[in-house]
C-alpha cells in the first residue's frame, strides 16, 4: 500500500505525500493544480486543496472506488464504484450524492471542464453520458418526418418506439447528416403511431427481429433470428390487447433461426417477439 506521490517540476521528480496504507485506484485535479481528488479500492475519497500537501477524507462513503474526475475548477467531483453507483460531489467533495445511474460494475469515468457533462464506462459493458437533454426536434417534411438535434450534445442518440412508456426501444439505424450545427435524420411515417426519444446510453438495443410466419403443411411455422437474443413469442386474439401470453411450443434452432411449429387456430391469432 504506496502513498501518493506529487511532482511540481513536470515529471522530473517525485515526493510521497499522505495519506499512507490505501489501495490507490484513481486520482484527478483542477486545471491549475490546486484541487487534487484521489479515490481508493476498498476506502474511501479523499481531496485536498493545496496541491496534495494535506488530505482530508470526504464525506463520500467507504467503497471500492474505481475512477474519479474534476471540472477545470475542482468543484464538481464525480467518482464510480466498482460494482456500485456513481456519486458526484458540486461542492469540491464537501457533499456527496449518489447518481441515478444503476448499480454496475463501473470502470472510468470523465469530465468536461465545466462539469456539465459526465461519461461513465461499464467493464464489459455500456457507455452512459449525464449533461445536458438536447430538445429533439420533429417536423413534416413533404412525405417524410426530419428529426434533428444540436450537434454540441454529444453522446445522444436517437431510438424508436411504439408507446411512449414502454421499454422496448430500439436505435434508429439511419446515419444522421449536419446541416447548421444540428445531426438530421429523415424517415418514412410509420403504419402506426410510432414514439422517438434521444436516448444517451451508448450500448443501444439493435432493432427488434423480424418474425416470419409460413405455412407448412397442416402446420404454421414461425422464425426469427437468433441474434440478436432475448426475444420471446407471443401470441392473442387482439392485436391492441395487453395481455399477451407466451406461446409454449417447443423451440428450435436451424440455419441460427428459432423456429416454433404451432397448429392453426379457430378463431383469429396475433403473434409477436417481445423483449423479455
Amino acid at each position: 500500500m504506496a502513498p501518493l506521490y506529487a511532482s511540481t517540476n513536470y515529471g522530473a521528480s517525485w515526493t510521497p505525500e499522505g495519506p499512507f496504507g490505501q489501495l490507490w485506484a484513481s486520482l484527478a485535479s483542477s486545471a491549475d493544480g490546486s484541487k487534487v481528488v484521489a479515490a481508493a479500492y476498498a476506502g474511501g475519497v479523499y481531496t485536498s486543496s493545496d496541491s496534495g500537501t494535506r488530505w482530508n477524507l470526504s464525506t463520500a462513503p467507504l467503497d471500492n472506488w474505481y475512477a474519479v474526475a474534476s471540472s477545470a475548477d475542482g468543484t464538481i467531483l464525480v467518482g464510480v464504484v466498482f460494482g456500485g453507483r456513481i456519486n458526484t460531489s458540486t461542492n469540491s467533495g464537501s457533499n456527496w450524492t449518489p447518481s441515478s445511474a444503476p448499480v454496475a460494475q463501473w470502470a472510468s469515468v470523465a469530465s468536461s471542464a465545466d462539469g456539465q457533462t459526465l461519461v461513465a464506462a461499464i467493464y464489459g459493458g455500456g457507455i452512459y453520458v449525464c449533461g445536458a437533454k438536447p430538445k429533439l426536434f420533429i417536423a413534416l417534411a413533404n412525405t417524410n418526418l426530419t428529426l434533428c438535434w444540436t450537434t454540441s450534445s454529444a453522446g445522444y442518440f436517437l431510438a424508436q418506439c411504439p408507446g411512449a412508456g414502454a421499454a422496448d426501444w430500439t436505435a434508429v439505424t439511419n446515419v444522421p447528416t449536419v446541416t447548421n450545427a444540428q445531426y438530421v435524420v429523415t424517415l418514412p411515417p410509420c403504419a402506426a403511431r410510432c414514439f422517438y426519444r434521444l436516448q444517451t446510453q451508448i450500448s443501444l438495443p439493435v432493432a427488434r427481429p423480424k418474425l416470419s410466419i409460413t405455412v407448412a403443411g397442416a402446420y404454421l411455422a414461425l422464425a426469427w433470428p437468433t441474434n440478436p437474443t432475448g426475444y420471446v413469442l407471443q401470441q392473442d386474439t387482439d392485436m391492441a390487447a395487453t395481455n399477451w401470453t407466451a406461446v409454449t411450443n417447443a423451440v428450435t434452432v436451424t440455419n441460427s433461426q428459432y423456429l416454433v411449429t404451432v397448429p392453426p387456430a379457430a378463431a383469429r391469432r396475433f403473434y409477436r417477439l417481445q423483449r423479455q
